[in-house]
Order: structure tokens, then sequence, then C-alpha cells
């Protein structure tokens, strides 16, 4: 051991650590090293305290606080009496988890602890007597069985507004202690202190449906009207999201939304800006093609795939461009089509006609013709593919 063992601590720690018997010592031999007027304080109040008060000089063999030999409830959890988060936190480090333990470990080897000060041993005193009363024979006995319903009527009596704001408001943990003046961190641990009290609050998975909820409304409310309007337009989702300053997951919420409310009939259009790069190399191919190149003689003088010649040449056509030597793009279906094959697919599929089976009927070449056509064009029934 050094000669000056509590060098290193704060006046604050030594005058927790002086409320055990056999430690004043020690500290008393440091104080003398410091010149302070607290510290000077601090020695005369142990001097005091150990020439006054005998009791305080206890042998660390006798550790009981009171004695609750009478008391029914022994094994009570230490999470029923609301202790603060670092008292908890300095009982479960030492693995004490109930009432009669906290008796058995003592005082002067609760103060041992680390980060167990004098604050924490008043909270666990001033627990242990008001669960203790004297009678008038000066037996122990218990107050009441209620303890724990009063524990629960004092928490919410304490934090009736956090607890509220956190089940009826999308609020997180954050904005709830920016409200109140408290850390997030703070918050978390009143919810968690509810629930250990079981009082009702909300779950992680409830609150997040919640926030979910809160946010689709405020979507809705703000850019539905909106979205519809650039919907009939003809508007892309990249179009759209650019024009409202909003994400494209936004944007298939609100698509969504309107499928469900029936505001719209079809998806929205997908539209991919097409990069410079490929613009160039979509005009070589149109020269070489005008040329009469064939597909694979383009590849090879632009260096790329017949693949990729072919997909360029199907985009071009898809946007309106003539390609030469190439067959015109395959026209879209009208909306008379349109309707027609959806009220054939919805009435075959009622008498439980498959997918092959329809896409015959209709002189399509397989069923993912019609998988298809019920994506874009038949929203509830894609429901349920």
């Amino acid at each position: 051991m050094t000669e000056r063992p509590y060098i290193k601590l704060k006046i604050q720690d030594l005058e927790n650590k002086s409320l055990c018997a056999e430690d004043s010592v020690l500290i008393l031999d440091e104080l003398k090293h410091r010149k302070t007027k607290r510290a000077k304080k601090l020695r005369l109040t142990i001097i005091n305290r150990l020439t006054k008060n005998k009791k305080m000089i206890q042998d660390v063999n006798k550790p009981c606080l009171w004695d609750i030999s009478n008391y029914s409830d022994k094994l009570a959890s230490i999470s029923e009496f609301m202790f603060s988060v670092r008292t908890s936190n300095c009982l479960e480090s030492e693995n004490i988890q109930t009432l009669e333990e906290i008796i058995e470990f003592g005082k002067v080897r609760l103060m041992r602890i680390p980060n167990f000060g004098k604050k924490s041993l008043t909270e666990i005193e001033e627990t242990l007597k008001r669960l203790l009363t004297q009678d008038k024979g000066g037996s122990s006995t218990k107050i009441s069985s209620k303890h724990y319903v009063n524990a629960q009527l004092d928490f919410i009596d304490k934090y009736k507004k956090i607890i509220d704001d956190w089940n009826t408001t999308p609020m997180n943990r954050s904005e709830i202690g920016e409200i109140h003046g408290l850390s997030r961190e703070r918050v978390r641990q009143i919810v968690k202190q509810a629930e250990d009290l079981k009082i009702t609050v909300v779950d992680a998975k409830t609150k997040r449906r919640i926030r979910q909820e809160d946010k689709r409304t405020n979507l809705t409310s703000q850019y539905l009207q909106k979205f519809i309007e650039s919907y009939k337009s003809g508007s892309s989702q990249q179009e759209i999201s650019k024009i409202f300053g909003i994400s494209i997951q936004q944007v298939k919420e609100l698509e969504d939304i309107a499928l469900k409310g029936k505001k719209i009939t079809r998806h929205l259009i997908r539209k991919k800006e097409t990069e410079p790069y490929i613009l160039k190399r979509q005009k070589e191919v149109l020269l070489l093609r005008s040329k009469k190149y064939s597909i694979p003689e383009v590849a090879a003088t632009l260096g790329v795939s017949e693949q990729t010649i072919s997909k360029d040449i199907k985009q071009m056509k898809l946007n309106g461009i003539v390609v030469p030597h190439s067959a015109p793009a395959r026209n879209f279906l009208s909306e008379e089509k349109i309707n027609f094959r959806t009220s054939f697919i919805e009435a075959k599929m009622k008498e439980g006609w498959t997918k092959a089976k329809i896409a015959e009927g209709l002189g399509l070449a397989s069923a993912h013709a019609i998988t298809r056509h019920i994506k874009l064009y038949m929203y509830e029934s894609s429901q349920d593919l």
C-alpha cells in the first residue's frame, strides 16, 4: 500500500468514503496534506463523528443496516423500489437482486462498489426506513403491502406528461426530451422504469408504427393532390421527386396511397435518364445503321457487345426514334384493349382459370404476359400475386 492511497480522490469522494469507519483513519491522514477550507472542515466532521458516535466504528463482519427479521417480503426484487439508475447499476454489478441481499452485503461493502456514493447509500437507507416502522412494542413490522402500488402512483405523478407524450404522440425520445428539458437517455430510462413498474407504455414496435402512420398522414395531406396532378400529366417518379423535393421512396408511398384510394388506375411511368456516353453511342449506331451496317458490324466497330447494340436500338425505338434498317417499334396497347384484357382476366380468374390458360385464351405467348398485365393495370389483383 502506498503512503497516501487516496491521493487521487476528490474531496467529494473522500467525504463519501468517510462513512466507512475502517476508511476514516486513512482519510484523516490524507486530509492532513490538504490545506483547503473544505478539507479542514471535513476533517473536523470526521473526528467529531468518530468521537461522539461510537456506533459508526463498526466491524466489517457486522454488515447489517437494520434488523428486518420480521419483514415478510425479504426476497422482494430491487426493481420494485424505484432506485435511481446509478444505484440500480451498482447493485446489479455486484449481482444484488433482492432486499435481503442488500442487507447481507452491508454498508461498508456497498460503499466500496465503484460509483456508489453517499447519495446512493442515503437512497437505500430512506427506502428501508419507509418499508419498516416501529410499533408500540418496538418490533419491526411491514408498513404496508401496497408499497409497490404507491411507487407506481408516485412515478405517475412525477412523470405523467412524459409518459403521456410517449404513449399518445409520434414524438421520439429526443423530441420528448427537448420539450421537457431532458436528455434522450433520461427519457429512455423513464420509459424503462415505467415498464418495470408495470405501467402501460407503448412498446418500440408500436411506436415505430405510430411514427410511420404520422409521416404517411403528413405526406398525404401535403403532396397527394399535387402528386395526382403530376401523374395525370405523365411525369415519372424521378421527375416528381425533383419537383416536390422528396425521395423516390416517398413518391412510391404516394403512388401506393393513390392506388389504394383508387385516385389513379396504373403505376407511374418509370423513366431512367440516359447517360451522356450512351446518347453518344446511340448517335453513332444511327450513323452506322444508315450505312447499312449489320448489328455485329456495328458492335465490332464500336467495340461493344451485340446485346448492347440491340438494347440501344430498342431504347431508341421506344423513344420514338426511327432506326434505319430496323423493324418499327411495337405499338403500345390502346385503352380499349387494356380494358378488354382486364375484364377478361378478372372473369376467368373468378372461374379458376390458370394464368397459362388465360394467356392462351387471349392469344399471348405465356403466363408471364398475364402476370405483367396484372402488375401494370390491375393493382388490387396484383396484391394476391
